[in-house]
Protein backbone atom coordinates (compact mmCIF):
# COMPACT_ATOMS: atom_id res chain seq x y z
CA UNK A 1 0.00 0.00 0.00
CA UNK A 2 2.85 2.01 0.06
CA UNK A 3 3.93 3.94 -3.08
CA UNK A 4 7.37 5.68 -2.62
CA UNK A 5 9.44 6.30 -6.07
CA UNK A 6 12.56 6.23 -4.72
CA UNK A 7 13.21 4.02 -1.80
CA UNK A 8 16.71 4.84 -1.13
CA UNK A 9 14.90 8.37 -0.08
CA UNK A 10 13.94 6.36 2.96
CA UNK A 11 10.61 8.95 3.54
CA UNK A 12 6.68 6.69 2.74
CA UNK A 13 3.12 8.92 2.65
CA UNK A 14 -0.17 7.06 2.85
CA UNK A 15 -3.88 7.66 2.92
CA UNK A 16 -5.61 6.62 6.23
CA UNK A 17 -8.70 8.61 5.75
CA UNK A 18 -10.29 8.11 2.91
CA UNK A 19 -8.01 4.74 2.29
CA UNK A 20 -7.84 1.74 -0.30
CA UNK A 21 -7.24 0.38 -3.53
CA UNK A 22 -10.79 1.25 -4.83
CA UNK A 23 -13.02 4.30 -5.38
CA UNK A 24 -14.29 4.90 -2.44
CA UNK A 25 -17.96 6.74 -1.71
CA UNK A 26 -18.20 9.41 0.34
CA UNK A 27 -21.41 11.60 1.48
CA UNK A 28 -21.66 15.05 -0.73
CA UNK A 29 -20.91 17.64 2.22
CA UNK A 30 -18.88 21.20 2.38
CA UNK A 31 -15.30 19.16 4.14
CA UNK A 32 -14.34 15.40 4.53
CA UNK A 33 -12.46 14.89 7.61
CA UNK A 34 -8.95 13.77 6.12
CA UNK A 35 -5.80 11.91 7.77
CA UNK A 36 -2.08 11.19 5.97
CA UNK A 37 0.48 9.41 7.47
CA UNK A 38 3.63 10.81 7.04
CA UNK A 39 7.33 9.37 7.86
CA UNK A 40 10.95 10.86 7.26
CA UNK A 41 13.88 8.83 7.91
CA UNK A 42 16.51 10.12 10.68
CA UNK A 43 18.86 10.66 7.90
CA UNK A 44 16.79 13.10 6.27
CA UNK A 45 15.78 15.18 9.18
CA UNK A 46 18.48 17.53 8.68
CA UNK A 47 15.93 18.16 5.26
CA UNK A 48 13.14 19.42 7.33
CA UNK A 49 12.58 22.84 6.75
CA UNK A 50 12.36 22.11 2.73
CA UNK A 51 10.45 18.86 2.87
CA UNK A 52 6.88 19.59 2.17
CA UNK A 53 4.10 17.71 2.53
CA UNK A 54 1.67 18.23 -0.64
CA UNK A 55 -1.86 17.64 -1.51
CA UNK A 56 -3.76 17.57 -5.10
CA UNK A 57 -6.75 16.95 -5.66
CA UNK A 58 -7.45 16.19 -8.99
CA UNK A 59 -11.69 15.79 -10.40
CA UNK A 60 -14.14 17.70 -13.28
CA UNK A 61 -14.14 20.72 -11.17
CA UNK A 62 -10.43 22.51 -11.58
CA UNK A 63 -7.57 20.93 -9.44
CA UNK A 64 -6.74 22.09 -6.27
CA UNK A 65 -3.32 21.70 -5.12
CA UNK A 66 -1.73 23.13 -1.63
CA UNK A 67 1.47 22.01 0.40
CA UNK A 68 2.59 22.59 4.20
CA UNK A 69 6.58 22.15 5.69
CA UNK A 70 6.83 18.40 6.61
CA UNK A 71 7.36 19.26 10.73
CA UNK A 72 7.85 15.76 12.01
CA UNK A 73 6.80 11.74 11.49
CA UNK A 74 3.36 10.84 12.38
CA UNK A 75 -0.52 11.27 11.58
CA UNK A 76 -1.22 14.90 9.63
CA UNK A 77 -5.13 15.79 9.76
CA UNK A 78 -7.04 18.49 8.19
CA UNK A 79 -10.38 18.67 6.20
CA UNK A 80 -10.96 18.81 2.53
CA UNK A 81 -12.62 21.48 0.89
CA UNK A 82 -14.58 18.40 -1.07
CA UNK A 83 -17.46 21.01 -2.04
CA UNK A 84 -14.81 22.40 -4.66
CA UNK A 85 -14.29 18.97 -5.95
CA UNK A 86 -16.76 17.45 -8.66
CA UNK A 87 -17.15 13.49 -9.93
CA UNK A 88 -14.23 10.71 -9.15
CA UNK A 89 -11.67 12.84 -6.83
CA UNK A 90 -8.06 11.47 -7.32
CA UNK A 91 -6.10 12.61 -4.12
CA UNK A 92 -2.85 12.60 -3.95
CA UNK A 93 -0.49 13.17 -1.04
CA UNK A 94 3.56 13.48 -1.80
CA UNK A 95 6.45 14.47 0.30
CA UNK A 96 8.79 16.62 -1.96
CA UNK A 97 12.10 18.22 -1.35
CA UNK A 98 12.30 22.03 -2.48
CA UNK A 99 13.11 25.48 -1.30
CA UNK A 100 9.87 26.69 -1.88
CA UNK A 101 6.46 24.84 -3.26
CA UNK A 102 6.33 27.22 -6.55
CA UNK A 103 10.36 25.99 -7.48
CA UNK A 104 11.75 23.06 -8.73
CA UNK A 105 11.06 19.81 -6.41
CA UNK A 106 12.45 16.20 -6.29
CA UNK A 107 9.16 14.22 -5.23
CA UNK A 108 10.24 11.74 -3.11
CA UNK A 109 7.42 9.65 -2.40
CA UNK A 110 3.47 10.02 -2.60
CA UNK A 111 0.09 8.06 -2.52
CA UNK A 112 -2.94 8.06 -4.17
CA UNK A 113 -6.45 7.29 -3.34
CA UNK A 114 -9.91 7.65 -5.22
CA UNK A 115 -13.25 8.88 -3.97
CA UNK A 116 -16.52 9.68 -5.75
CA UNK A 117 -19.07 12.08 -4.02
CA UNK A 118 -22.96 11.28 -3.57
CA UNK A 119 -25.53 13.17 -2.17
CA UNK A 120 -26.85 11.55 1.37
CA UNK A 121 -29.92 13.40 2.26
CA UNK A 122 -29.79 15.75 5.41
CA UNK A 123 -32.53 15.19 7.19
CA UNK A 124 -34.48 16.73 10.54
CA UNK A 125 -37.52 14.69 11.06
CA UNK A 126 -40.27 16.46 11.62
CA UNK A 127 -42.36 14.95 15.14
CA UNK A 128 -45.01 14.03 12.47
CA UNK A 129 -43.08 11.90 10.37
CA UNK A 130 -41.83 8.74 9.95
CA UNK A 131 -38.50 7.73 11.43
CA UNK A 132 -38.28 5.14 8.12
CA UNK A 133 -39.49 7.00 5.04
CA UNK A 134 -39.15 5.13 1.51
CA UNK A 135 -38.44 8.04 -0.45
CA UNK A 136 -35.62 9.06 1.27
CA UNK A 137 -33.91 5.59 2.09
CA UNK A 138 -34.41 5.47 -2.82
CA UNK A 139 -32.25 9.17 -2.40
CA UNK A 140 -29.56 7.46 -0.44
CA UNK A 141 -29.41 4.61 -1.84
CA UNK A 142 -29.08 6.71 -5.50
CA UNK A 143 -25.72 6.33 -7.19
CA UNK A 144 -26.85 5.71 -10.67
CA UNK A 145 -29.14 7.27 -13.19
CA UNK A 146 -30.83 10.42 -14.52
CA UNK A 147 -30.42 13.27 -11.89
CA UNK A 148 -32.96 15.24 -9.82
CA UNK A 149 -33.06 18.03 -7.09
CA UNK A 150 -34.85 18.69 -4.60
CA UNK A 151 -35.22 20.66 -1.10
CA UNK A 152 -34.65 18.33 1.77
CA UNK A 153 -37.91 18.77 3.98
CA UNK A 154 -40.09 17.41 0.56
CA UNK A 155 -39.47 13.97 1.28
CA UNK A 156 -41.20 14.06 4.82
CA UNK A 157 -44.16 16.01 2.66
CA UNK A 158 -44.61 13.90 -0.08
CA UNK A 159 -44.41 10.67 2.21
CA UNK A 160 -47.58 12.36 4.33
CA UNK A 161 -49.87 13.08 1.91
CA UNK A 162 -48.90 10.27 -0.65
CA UNK A 163 -48.07 6.74 1.12
CA UNK A 164 -51.88 5.86 0.59
CA UNK A 165 -51.49 5.72 -3.19
CA UNK A 166 -48.67 3.45 -2.76
CA UNK A 167 -49.52 -0.12 -4.60
CA UNK A 168 -52.06 1.10 -6.33
CA UNK A 169 -53.44 2.33 -9.54
CA UNK A 170 -52.35 6.17 -9.89
CA UNK A 171 -51.76 8.86 -12.31
CA UNK A 172 -49.21 11.25 -11.44
CA UNK A 173 -48.57 14.44 -13.51
CA UNK A 174 -45.39 16.28 -12.71
CA UNK A 175 -44.67 19.25 -14.23
CA UNK A 176 -40.63 20.62 -14.28
CA UNK A 177 -39.02 17.01 -15.08
CA UNK A 178 -35.78 18.55 -16.67
CA UNK A 179 -33.51 15.32 -16.58
CA UNK A 180 -35.77 13.08 -15.35
CA UNK A 181 -34.48 11.71 -12.05
CA UNK A 182 -37.50 12.18 -10.32
CA UNK A 183 -39.69 9.97 -12.42
CA UNK A 184 -37.47 7.19 -11.72
CA UNK A 185 -37.80 8.14 -7.71
CA UNK A 186 -41.89 8.37 -8.02
CA UNK A 187 -41.71 4.61 -10.00
CA UNK A 188 -39.87 3.46 -7.39
CA UNK A 189 -42.45 4.77 -4.49
CA UNK A 190 -45.56 4.30 -6.22
CA UNK A 191 -44.62 0.79 -7.85
CA UNK A 192 -45.57 -0.91 -11.27
CA UNK A 193 -49.06 0.41 -11.15
CA UNK A 194 -48.36 4.20 -11.23
CA UNK A 195 -48.66 6.34 -15.01
CA UNK A 196 -46.99 9.25 -15.32
CA UNK A 197 -47.64 12.25 -17.19
CA UNK A 198 -44.53 14.47 -17.03
CA UNK A 199 -44.62 17.92 -18.71
CA UNK A 200 -41.46 20.50 -19.11
CA UNK A 201 -40.87 23.28 -21.23
CA UNK A 202 -37.53 22.60 -22.60
CA UNK A 203 -36.66 19.40 -23.80
CA UNK A 204 -33.54 17.62 -23.86
CA UNK A 205 -32.20 16.31 -27.16
CA UNK A 206 -33.53 12.67 -26.95
CA UNK A 207 -35.66 13.36 -24.25
CA UNK A 208 -38.90 11.62 -25.42
CA UNK A 209 -36.39 8.19 -26.10
CA UNK A 210 -34.97 8.54 -23.08
CA UNK A 211 -37.87 8.89 -20.72
CA UNK A 212 -41.32 7.68 -22.53
CA UNK A 213 -41.81 4.14 -21.78
CA UNK A 214 -45.61 1.68 -21.30
CA UNK A 215 -46.74 4.04 -18.66
CA UNK A 216 -44.44 7.19 -19.24
CA UNK A 217 -45.40 9.93 -21.58
CA UNK A 218 -43.62 13.27 -21.83
CA UNK A 219 -45.65 16.90 -22.85
CA UNK A 220 -43.62 19.61 -24.00
CA UNK A 221 -45.47 22.98 -23.52
CA UNK A 222 -46.24 25.85 -21.57
CA UNK A 223 -47.91 25.48 -17.76
CA UNK A 224 -49.33 29.44 -18.44
CA UNK A 225 -50.73 28.14 -21.70
CA UNK A 226 -54.78 27.28 -20.84
CA UNK A 227 -55.22 26.10 -24.32
CA UNK A 228 -52.28 23.84 -23.77
CA UNK A 229 -53.24 22.62 -20.50
CA UNK A 230 -56.98 21.73 -22.38
CA UNK A 231 -55.93 19.52 -24.51
CA UNK A 232 -53.59 17.73 -22.50
CA UNK A 233 -56.70 17.01 -20.14
CA UNK A 234 -58.56 15.64 -22.70
CA UNK A 235 -55.93 13.22 -23.75
CA UNK A 236 -55.17 12.06 -20.44
CA UNK A 237 -57.17 10.66 -17.57
CA UNK A 238 -57.65 12.49 -14.29
CA UNK A 239 -54.52 12.98 -12.45
CA UNK A 240 -54.37 11.50 -8.51
CA UNK A 241 -51.60 13.55 -7.85
CA UNK A 242 -49.93 16.92 -9.27
CA UNK A 243 -46.69 17.96 -8.74
CA UNK A 244 -45.86 21.71 -10.05
CA UNK A 245 -41.95 21.81 -10.04
CA UNK A 246 -41.96 23.90 -13.25
CA UNK A 247 -40.98 27.55 -13.64
CA UNK A 248 -41.67 28.69 -10.13
CA UNK A 249 -43.32 31.85 -11.34
CA UNK A 250 -46.05 32.88 -9.38
CA UNK A 251 -48.39 34.22 -12.64
CA UNK A 252 -47.58 30.23 -14.05
CA UNK A 253 -48.83 28.62 -10.67
CA UNK A 254 -51.98 29.78 -10.84
CA UNK A 255 -52.69 29.83 -14.39
CA UNK A 256 -52.19 26.15 -14.18
CA UNK A 257 -54.35 25.20 -10.67
CA UNK A 258 -56.96 27.07 -12.33
CA UNK A 259 -56.85 25.04 -15.61
CA UNK A 260 -55.98 21.39 -13.77
CA UNK A 261 -57.80 21.46 -10.20
CA UNK A 262 -60.79 20.93 -11.79
CA UNK A 263 -59.95 17.89 -13.39
CA UNK A 264 -57.86 16.32 -10.28
CA UNK A 265 -59.72 13.23 -9.21
CA UNK A 266 -61.75 12.91 -6.29
CA UNK A 267 -59.45 12.22 -3.12
CA UNK A 268 -56.87 13.63 -4.88
CA UNK A 269 -53.87 16.02 -3.97
CA UNK A 270 -52.13 19.00 -5.51
CA UNK A 271 -48.47 20.00 -4.61
CA UNK A 272 -46.73 23.10 -5.73
CA UNK A 273 -42.89 23.41 -5.08
CA UNK A 274 -40.55 25.83 -4.21
CA UNK A 275 -42.71 28.40 -3.44
CA UNK A 276 -40.07 30.65 -1.23
CA UNK A 277 -39.60 32.91 -4.43
CA UNK A 278 -42.79 34.43 -4.37
CA UNK A 279 -40.62 36.76 -1.47
CA UNK A 280 -37.27 36.80 -3.11
CA UNK A 281 -38.63 37.81 -6.38
CA UNK A 282 -40.58 41.22 -6.98
CA UNK A 283 -43.98 40.79 -9.00
CA UNK A 284 -43.95 36.97 -8.61
CA UNK A 285 -46.41 36.94 -5.45
CA UNK A 286 -49.44 35.68 -7.44
CA UNK A 287 -49.71 31.98 -6.32
CA UNK A 288 -49.17 33.36 -2.48
CA UNK A 289 -52.23 35.89 -2.55
CA UNK A 290 -54.21 33.56 -4.50
CA UNK A 291 -53.78 30.86 -1.80
CA UNK A 292 -54.42 33.54 0.88
CA UNK A 293 -58.19 33.83 -1.47
CA UNK A 294 -58.44 29.60 -1.36
CA UNK A 295 -58.41 29.42 2.59
CA UNK A 296 -61.39 31.87 2.70
CA UNK A 297 -63.14 29.81 -0.01
CA UNK A 298 -62.35 26.73 0.91
CA UNK A 299 -64.70 27.75 4.26
CA UNK A 300 -67.76 28.67 2.27
CA UNK A 301 -67.58 26.73 -0.72
CA UNK A 302 -67.59 29.70 -2.96
CA UNK A 303 -65.40 31.71 -5.45
CA UNK A 304 -65.26 35.14 -7.57
CA UNK A 305 -63.11 32.82 -9.29
CA UNK A 306 -64.70 32.05 -12.68
CA UNK A 307 -62.23 28.90 -13.74
CA UNK A 308 -63.07 27.49 -10.06
CA UNK A 309 -66.52 28.14 -9.65
CA UNK A 310 -68.12 24.29 -9.78
CA UNK A 311 -64.62 22.91 -8.32
CA UNK A 312 -63.49 25.09 -4.90
CA UNK A 313 -66.14 23.28 -2.94
CA UNK A 314 -64.11 20.73 -3.45
CA UNK A 315 -61.20 21.50 -1.28
CA UNK A 316 -60.52 19.62 1.66
CA UNK A 317 -57.36 20.81 2.95
CA UNK A 318 -54.63 23.68 2.28
CA UNK A 319 -51.78 22.74 4.15
CA UNK A 320 -48.21 24.86 3.71
CA UNK A 321 -44.70 23.96 4.58
CA UNK A 322 -41.56 25.56 3.94
CA UNK A 323 -40.96 25.99 0.84
CA UNK A 324 -44.25 24.42 -0.53
CA UNK A 325 -48.41 24.07 -0.62
CA UNK A 326 -50.42 20.76 -0.67
CA UNK A 327 -53.92 21.75 -1.37
CA UNK A 328 -56.10 18.03 -0.88
CA UNK A 329 -59.52 17.43 -2.86
CA UNK A 330 -62.88 15.87 -1.44
CA UNK A 331 -63.25 12.13 -2.13
CA UNK A 332 -65.99 11.58 -4.75
CA UNK A 333 -69.58 12.57 -3.17
CA UNK A 334 -67.91 14.40 -0.78
CA UNK A 335 -67.49 18.47 -0.28
CA UNK A 336 -68.80 21.91 0.59
CA UNK A 337 -71.16 23.67 -1.39
CA UNK A 338 -72.39 26.75 0.81
CA UNK A 339 -71.57 27.59 4.20
CA UNK A 340 -74.78 28.90 5.51
CA UNK A 341 -77.07 25.61 4.98
CA UNK A 342 -74.59 22.83 5.11
CA UNK A 343 -72.21 23.47 8.13
CA UNK A 344 -74.73 21.67 10.89
CA UNK A 345 -74.49 18.48 8.88
CA UNK A 346 -70.73 18.26 9.65
CA UNK A 347 -71.26 19.17 13.76
CA UNK A 348 -71.38 16.22 16.31
CA UNK A 349 -71.64 16.27 19.41
CA UNK A 350 -69.87 13.72 22.21
CA UNK A 351 -71.97 11.81 24.61
CA UNK A 352 -75.22 10.65 25.25
CA UNK A 353 -76.48 13.83 27.00
CA UNK A 354 -74.47 16.93 25.13
CA UNK A 355 -75.28 20.41 27.20
CA UNK A 356 -77.69 22.65 25.97
CA UNK A 357 -76.76 26.00 24.07
CA UNK A 358 -77.44 28.93 25.35
CA UNK A 359 -78.47 30.53 21.84
CA UNK A 360 -79.10 29.19 18.96
CA UNK A 361 -78.73 31.54 15.42
CA UNK A 362 -81.91 30.48 14.07
CA UNK A 363 -84.25 30.82 17.35
CA UNK A 364 -87.14 30.89 17.30
CA UNK A 365 -88.01 28.64 14.71
CA UNK A 366 -90.39 29.16 11.81
CA UNK A 367 -93.62 27.97 12.06
CA UNK A 368 -95.61 26.59 8.66
CA UNK A 369 -99.44 26.43 9.68
CA UNK A 370 -102.21 24.55 7.29
CA UNK A 371 -103.39 27.01 4.99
Amino acid sequence: GLRCLQAETQAFVRWIEPSGSEVQEVPSRTTMPSKVFAWLHDDLQGFVGQIRLCIQADSNAPSKFFCELFRQSGMVKFDLPIELMDGVVTLTASLALGESPEGPQELLCKDTVRFQKYLRLTREVPSWADAANPLVEWWDLHREGLNTVKMANYFDVYHRHLHHFRGRPTHILEVGVASGGSLQMWKAYFGPQLRLTAVDCCPFSGMRGELEDHRTSIWIGDQADPDFWRELVQSVPPPDIVVDDGGHIGSMQLAMFQSLWPHVAPGGVYIVEDIFLAYTQAGNRHWIERLRDLIDEMQTGHTEDEALKESVGSIRSITMYRYCSVIEKYDAGQGLNGFATDWPLWAVGAGSQAPALEEWPDFPPAMSHPA
